[in-house]
């Protein structure tokens, strides 16, 4: 109802969330004129994205681990984090805030795999940052080995950037949507992108990394992504096992 001219809404609390804006026929609701810059009005040709064409790239993309040594333009960054900033978000919250890593990157690489090279040494990290999973233990008790003799970055794969979700731990799932939605418009735009769990579990057996990263209290990398150009063509999509469905 209106009061004094204004909207207000009924028996419960603004979230900001601007479904009013956008369901207004007349376009009677504005917001202020920094909020309103943003807005755009909807046209079919231009928004709407074919389902079988969606389909196709969703069974295309792969997690690339092959990247090109020239890095992303600031262009192509604004809209990868676009796609972050416009990803829904549990009471529209928008609690996360994301860490661009292309200077700093070698020096993390090289503390990052130190850092679960030494954690597969000692018999407690192996439970609690592995799981267990003897075959990481492995690969990560040869990962430094390999990092300084052969140059192998079995971390970030030599991306030329690497993007950080960051966030309070409870708000893991918002990162996970919104990683997932920067990870689709890479791979529209002819990019490659890989999820980089590992490096979680790096933050895990060497805190430091976190003060590298002016990661602040109550915050945690919650998703990462390893970005860049595709040093590597696909030629065709690949089988995946069947959905496990439940009827209920």
């Amino acid at each position: 109802h209106l009061e004094n001219g204004h909207a207000v809404i009924e028996d419960r609390p603004c979230i900001e969330c601007f479904h009013c804006i956008a369901v207004c026929p007349v376009g009677a609701i504005s917001g202020t004129e920094e909020e309103m810059a943003q807005v755009m009005p909807y046209e079919a040709e231009t928004f709407s994205i074919e389902s079988e064409r969606l389909m196709r790239l969703l069974r295309f993309r792969r997690s690339v681990r092959c990247f090109q040594e020239k890095q992303l333009t600031e262009e192509e960054i604004h809209l990868l984090l676009e796609a972050a900033r416009y990803s829904p978000t549990a009471g529209n919250r928008q609690p996360l805030r994301y860490i661009i890593l292309q200077e700093k990157l070698p020096e993390i690489t090289r503390k990052a795999i130190s850092a679960l090279r030494k954690a597969a040494e000692e018999e407690s990290a192996i439970k609690t940052i592995f799981g267990g999973i003897q075959s990481y233990v492995e690969r990560w008790k040869r990962g430094q080995m390999e990092y300084e003799t052969k140059g192998v970055d079995g971390m970030f794969y030599h991306a030329p950037t690497v993007l950080l979700f960051v966030g309070p731990p409870e708000c893991a799932v918002d990162a996970g949507i919104a990683s997932s939605n920067v990870e689709l418009l890479a791979a529209s735009m002819g990019l490659g992108a890989c999820y980089i769990g590992f490096f979680k579990r790096a933050c895990q057996a060497d805190p430091s990394l976190l003060d590298l990263l002016s990661i602040q209290e109550g915050e945690l990398p919650l998703a990462v992504l390893a970005l860049g150009r595709k040093d590597v063509r696909y030629y065709r999509t690949v089988p995946r096992k069947k959905a496990n469905i439940t009827r209920m």
